[in-house]
């Protein structure tokens, strides 16, 4: 039988979770309000419980399931479109009581669980042990049934090689005919393979079947990874992703999602992309513990990860929840002038919660009149397109989004710089951590994209086109009532952000300094409220 943890089921209709109509004596009002304030509208989360990682996404048939990792068991929501989400795990019974980890669909009964029939496994932390464990669902995840004892155990080490394995990520290698899975263990990542997901042995033997360490490690162990093959864009060319999550560390501004690539022989992993510095998959403080699918229509490879920084994670003001997931993003793979680079933008089924935009186009910027101040909104999809002269221009301009009062967020574009920066030290609610938004120029973040960085904000290089003297520049902007997305043209520099503004900070502002500027076009969606 399954074993779960019993804990208080959340009672809510949507996105928006159904509040108490009366205040009870000895609670503090001004929490509850701000817990209210903070809660997203499109971004999936759950009332009442801190998510501390997305762990699995498997698509079966139209539907999308996803498994995240509550405390101390997982949850279970299903989607057709990844931003409607339904909750099957409403019960105790219905919960599998596991550590991180991961699900693949087993489909053609290569475990030999399934009676010939297809079914998912989950690979899983064991809570109260060092090993991985294992379990089985014929009714696609509604219940599991958990085996005895461990499928993995870790080997006897000592020193920085000992510990227990956590985060199990097992993907199926089709060109080896194997399952792998990759498992992290202190500043370390292993590789293992399997033939029916049951019995695991090393990929290779004197250690070569470890990954990290050395230059590879910046401090704090590391977790969450993730290993897939992907097509190099525009080629014939199939090269393997290494993905992980520090854990947090100053050295990485806390934790910080990282990324290799290089091939896999069915063995060994070989990196062909450096550790000076080590790749950042998203350079804002706040993505981290990502995980793919890898069946999305169209042969798309979809990612969503956790929304927060381990230096704060536990001290957000969002009261008994926290963690929200990102948007979904859809994961590619381009040569640049560097070597190869992945790339992330929002997926197409984001605009399927647009439900009415509104554009401006061709107004000078400056600063007094501000030619978006009709188009801000609680949850809003922005594109927006910058020009100024390189002769003459603006040296900075400035969208403010989230602008209530004295509360705003700053996406400052610098074009003789090159540079966006996104500064929260002014969102909100910054004061409950001073890990969160106190300026600190001390800290040193070893990433390619990154000019300067500290708790508060995030300067990174930003692609400009140039002709005849004019500069442009272009960004796609995510907001939602705690979180801010932006992204580049290219898809090679996002930045994630977690803001707390509180209620009626829906504002936009739009300015220059310095010179002249001029909006050639702004495209503000309202997103729809999502179910959950």
């Amino acid at each position: 039988m399954m074993r779960t943890h019993h804990r208080p089921v959340p009672s809510s209709l949507d996105g928006a979770v159904v509040e108490s109509a009366a205040h009870e004596p000895g609670t503090d009002s001004r929490a509850s309000h701000r817990v209210g304030d903070h809660r997203p509208l499109y971004h999936f989360w759950r009332d009442g419980e801190r998510i501390q990682a997305p762990n699995a996404l498997v698509r079966i048939g139209d539907k999308y399931h996803l498994f995240p990792q509550f405390d101390g068991f997982w949850g279970h929501s299903v989607s057709t479109d990844l931003m409607r989400w339904s909750d099957l795990a409403g019960s105790p019974q219905q919960r599998l009581a596991a550590g991180p980890g991961s699900v693949v669909l087993d489909r053609y009964d290569r475990s030999g669980l399934f009676g010939g029939r297809r079914g998912l496994v989950a690979l899983f932390t064991d809570p109260g042990a060092a090993g991985i464990r294992l379990a089985h669902s014929t009714d696609h995840g509604a219940s599991w049934q958990v085996h005895d004892g461990a499928v993995l155990d870790p080997p006897e080490c000592h020193g920085r090689f000992a510990g227990r394995f956590t985060d199990p990520r097992v993907v199926r290698d089709l060109n080896h005919h194997q399952w792998v899975m990759v498992v992290a263990r202190g500043d370390l990542l292993r590789f293992y393979r399997s033939d029916d997901l049951l019995h695991w042995s090393p990929s290779a033997d004197h250690d070569r079947n470890r990954f990290g360490a050395g230059p590879w490690h910046e401090g704090g162990d590391l977790r969450h990874p993730d290993f897939f093959p992907m097509r190099v864009q525009a080629t014939n060319t199939t090269r393997w992703v290494l993905w992980w999550s520090s854990a947090s560390a100053p050295a990485t501004n806390g934790s910080a999602w990282r990324y290799v690539i290089g091939d896999w022989d069915g063995s060994v992993f070989t990196p062909m992309t450096g550790p000076s510095p080590v790749l950042r998959a998203d350079a804002g403080r706040d993505l981290c513990a990502a995980t793919t699918c890898d069946d999305a229509p169209e042969g798309r490879r979809v990612m969503i990860a956790r929304m927060t920084n381990q230096d704060y994670a536990g001290q957000t003001p969002t009261g008994t929840w926290s963690g929200p997931l990102s948007t979904p993003r859809e994961i590619g793979l381009v040569n640049t002038r560097d070597g190869l680079r992945l790339t992330q933008r929002p997926a197409a089924e984001v605009a399927g919660l647009h439900t009415s935009a509104t554009a401006v186009q061709d107004k000078p910027v400056g600063c007094e009149f501000n030619p978006i101040g009709g188009l801000g909104s609680r949850a809003v999809d922005i594109e927006a397109e910058l020009e100024t002269s390189s002769f003459d221009g603006a040296h900075t301009v400035t969208l403010q989004v989230c602008c209530g009062g004295d509360r705003h967020t700053d996406i400052v574009w610098r074009p003789a710089e090159r540079t966006l920066t996104v500064d929260r030290s002014e969102s909100g609610a910054t004061e409950f951590s001073e890990s969160f938004a106190t300026p600190c120029q001390t800290r040193d973040v070893p990433a390619e994209s990154v000019v300067r960085a500290d708790s508060a904000s995030v300067a990174v290089r930003w692609p400009e086109s140039t002709l005849g003297g004019v500069r442009r520049a272009w960004l796609r902007v995510l907001i939602d009532s705690c979180s801010l997305e932006v992204f580049s043209a290219d898809g090679l520099t996002a930045v994630t952000t977690a803001i707390f503004p509180g209620t009626g900070a829906t504002g936009l502002r739009l300015s220059a300094e310095g010179g002249a500027a001029r909006l050639i076009r702004v495209r503000a969606n309202t997103m729809e409220r999502a179910a959950q």
